[in-house]
């Protein structure tokens, strides 16, 4: 396994089980160590990406809320307004 590559699940999980042995060393820690830093990374990556997400569903929902307080407006005012 090279050092610049993140650790596999199975290296994560071969580590694990040598931990569980009691036959951890230095190098398995250092393997757990990356293992995690590399699934936060993923996980806020992520988290990111679902506020983005949140974000513009409430923009696309304000806007929704606008269209159709306008259309109400026209047609309980039979104006004949041009809605966009």
């Amino acid at each position: 396994m090279s050092d610049c590559m993140p650790p596999s699940p199975e290296d994560f999980k071969k580590t694990l089980d040598r931990i569980k042995r009691g036959l951890a060393t230095v190098e398995d820690a250092d393997l757990i160590r990356r293992y995690v830093a590399e699934m936060e990374e993923v996980i806020n990556y992520y988290a990111s990406c679902l506020a983005d997400a949140r974000e513009l569903l409430r923009l696309e929902r304000a806007s929704s809320d606008r269209y159709q307080r306008a259309l109400n407006e026209a047609l309980n005012s039979g104006s004949g307004a041009y809605i966009p």
